[in-house]
């Protein structure tokens, strides 16, 4: 029994240290969530998203996820993905990009591009309202145009389809205006003239995502509550996980091997399986039998415990033939077996 409470007691513990490790993991990797209304319009090829700060909790991008503020969006080789901000604005991710999106409780809805190439339209909605777009050597900021952004380790540009953008360098804090037509570029060093440049490959370009964005257009979505309320107001939503439930079957395997081998031995040791008036500690290991009734007893056993009936052992018992020896014919000497004369007369036997 002190075994299999020891068992128990250890289940219990691993379960409540296992929930409770899932519990808090499941608050870590939710909590300070807030939707930002953003949805796939259309993916193609590798498109993944995290929302945790762990670089390697990457998922697979679904139509109608749930995208939150920070989240993290990247796209494969020879991928795209389409976002849709309901009545904001539309953003492209071409291939090998990785952004973030920022919370949309802000009256600037911010983004920053880590690398690669995103275009972006803006609508004029609310004159309080400003997309910044942060990259690796500037920021850049507006509230209605398509902009054309490429960042990378060495230089951040920006490419204007249309609309006047502000353009600000994160070197020396030098901030140009740019218009359609132009490109401009930062890098550590500062920032450089605004240019003319031919963008007709990336208008045609842009062109192609607006086609598709406008083929899939996405409803008007109400914002989910954050996933930390529910956590909070109700616990048994957190699910318990896999290696939870492995510990439990490895436990109670544990707990099943012990029971079945305590049974074995108290069926070894049970009263039932001895003869009558035997005790299990005794030292003799001979069991005879009462010649009266049968019943089995230990070979120093002098009288039988059921009926009664004086037993010996095979040593004390005596013997029911006696052979009588044989007497010299004349003197009556008792002649020793093999002897061919009386010892006592001489006389031949």
């Amino acid at each position: 029994m002190k075994h299999i409470n020891l068992v128990l007691v250890f289940l219990l513990a691993s379960i409540t240290l296992t929930y409770g490790q899932t519990s808090q993991s499941g608050n870590e990797d939710k909590s300070g969530l807030i939707d930002c209304a953003a949805r796939f319009n259309s993916f193609s090829g590798q498109v993944e998203v995290r929302h945790s700060a762990n670089s390697n909790d990457w998922n697979v991008a679904q139509s109608g996820m749930v995208l939150y503020g920070n989240d993290h969006i990247r796209t494969g080789p020879g991928s795209s993905a389409i976002l849709t901000f309901p009545d904001k604005y539309i953003l492209a991710a071409k291939a090998k990009t990785e952004f973030i999106i920022n919370s949309s409780e802000s009256k600037t809805g911010q983004l920053k591009l880590m690398n690669g190439i995103i275009m972006a339209n803006v609508k004029n909605v609310n004159n309080d309202e400003t997309l910044e777009i942060d990259m690796n050597y500037a920021v850049v900021r507006f509230k209605v145009g398509t902009v054309i952004l490429e960042s990378s380790d060495e230089v951040s540009t920006l490419k204007v389809i249309e609309g006047a953008i502000n353009f600000t360098s994160k070197a020396d804090g030098k901030s140009v205006e740019v218009s359609d037509g132009q490109f401009v570029q930062a890098n550590s060093q500062g920032v450089s003239t605004p240019a003319q440049t031919d963008l007709t490959l990336e208008k045609l370009e842009w062109s192609h995502f607006k086609t598709i964005a406008a083929q899939n257009p996405v409803i008007q979505i109400e914002k989910t509550a954050p996933p930390t309320e529910k956590i909070k107001s109700d616990p048994l939503l957190i699910p318990i996980s896999w290696y939870a439930i492995a510990a439990i079957c490895i436990l109670l395997l544990g707990l099943g091997i012990v029971l079945i081998f305590r049974m074995r031995r108290s069926r070894a040791v049970s009263p039932a399986a001895r003869p009558a008036g035997i005790h299990p500690n005794s030292p003799s290991t001979a069991i005879k039998t009462c010649r009266n009734c049968g019943t089995p007893f230990p070979e120093q056993t002098k009288f039988c415990s059921k009926c009664g009936e004086m037993v010996m052992s095979s040593v004390q018992q005596p013997s029911n033939h006696v052979v009588a020896a044989p007497l010299c014919k004349s003197c009556g000497t008792v002649i020793t077996p093999g002897v061919k004369f009386c010892i006592s007369c001489g006389k031949a036997v």
